[in-house]
């Protein structure tokens, strides 16, 4: 008799089912907010990697001295938006030379030729050469996402650390050919 009861009482199937689907639901909109928040990102990096690419192909990084201190604080970092740290920024900045592979623009590209190859995620490591008239340079910009769960962060296709947390890598590169100036 006390197992029929229970079978026919419906009151508190509405709260049941609200708490399992609203955990799906949750997790779906903060995965969403997550990948949003990952495209502003890139978005600003990219933005900023074009004005400082500017900044040295027309020689005011080469003309003024400037060193990569400097670079990163002064010209790529107004960029960036609050939110991104610029102490968390690695910046590497190197002349290239124009070859076929595997040298030239090539050595920055892994041995599938699928992806970017990243540096190492310090400023003492990276390279920082605004080279001289009509040098071929690249420019890579590297920011650690942390701030998104460490979940998402590997099925973006992230696995990275950044100080012990996981990251979501997000980059920003510019290839170009200094003028004449």
């Amino acid at each position: 008799m006390l197992l029929a009861h229970f079978r026919s009482n419906d009151r508190g199937a509405t709260a049941t089912e609200f708490a399992l689907v609203s955990l799906l639901f949750l997790s779906t909109i903060l995965f969403v907010l997550t990948v949003a928040l990952i495209l502003y990102f890139t978005l600003a990096l990219d933005y900023a990697a074009s004005k400082a690419a500017r900044q040295v192909m027309t020689g005011a990084v080469q003309q003024n001295g400037t060193g990569q201190a400097a670079f990163k604080t002064g010209i790529v970092c107004p960029y960036l938006p609050a939110a991104l740290a610029c102490g968390s920024l690695t910046v590497n900045l190197q002349t290239v030379s124009e070859a076929a592979q595997p040298g030239g623009y090539y050595a920055f590209v892994n041995g599938s030729a699928t992806a970017l190859t990243m540096p190492t995620l310090s400023d003492a490591a990276s390279a920082f050469s605004p080279g001289a008239r009509q040098s071929y340079e690249y420019l890579q910009l590297v920011y650690p996402v942390t701030v998104i769960p460490g979940l998402f962060a590997k099925v973006l296709g992230g696995g990275a650390t950044y100080n012990g947390q996981p990251a979501f890598l997000i980059t920003a590169t510019a290839a170009f050919r200094n003028e004449q100036w």
